[in-house]
Order: structure tokens, then sequence, then C-alpha cells
């Protein structure tokens, strides 16, 4: 039997509460042996840039990263607010939503944390 993949999108900034429990979820999914694929979106962008210190948010992501999740965000929210890919931790992508409707298509369950 093939490990469970479950989809992520984060919609909420490094502030919001919903975004810690959401990162949580995405390790212990991990450590348990799931595919976790996260998008970043909106206000989840934030989560992605470096120097983000709210809460340990970029040491989250990081860690959720080197358990094998994919992480990506959204290219055209990355223009839209300024963020540039030299600003994005390393191990997270910039793409189109056209990914994030690949994910939607092929996990066995979907997690959408939004404001």
């Amino acid at each position: 039997m093939s490990s469970p993949r479950v989809g992520m999108l984060i919609g909420t900034g490094p502030t919001a509460m919903k975004t810690s429990l959401a990162l949580s979820l995405a390790k212990g999914l991990c450590q348990r042996g799931a595919f976790v694929e996260i998008f970043f979106y909106g206000d989840g962008l934030h989560n992605t840039e470096t120097g983000v210190s709210v809460k340990n948010i970029m040491r989250d992501v990081e860690q959720v990263a080197s358990m094998g999740a994919s992480l990506s965000v959204c290219v055209n929210m990355a223009k839209n607010r300024g963020i540039v890919a030299n600003n994005i931790a390393k191990h997270v992508k910039i793409e189109s939503l056209i990914s994030f409707s690949s994910i939607l298509s092929d996990s066995d369950c979907v997690v959408a944390v939004n404001p």
C-alpha cells in the first residue's frame, strides 16, 4: 500500500495560530509516512520569506521541508506582494495555480487553512 498523499493550502500569515497548527499537522503527517504537499497562497506566502521570526514559523517551514514535504508558493501572489525568489526559503518552489490543481487532484485528502 502506498503512502497517503495530503495536500494543504495555507492562506494564513505567520502571526495566525492556524498557521502553527497547520505546520504541526504537516510534521505529524510526515512522521507517520504521509507525503505532504503544501501550497502557500495569499498571506500564507509570508511564512516562506527568509527572516520571518514570528513564532518560529521559518523553523517549522524548514522542518517540514526536511521531513520530505513539498512546499510551493503562488507565483502571481508573490509578484503582487513584491516577494522575489531570493527572499523565499530555499526548499520552497515558486509555481502557478496549475500546480495547486495538481495537488488537489493527486491528494487523498486536502486541508485548507484560511483566515
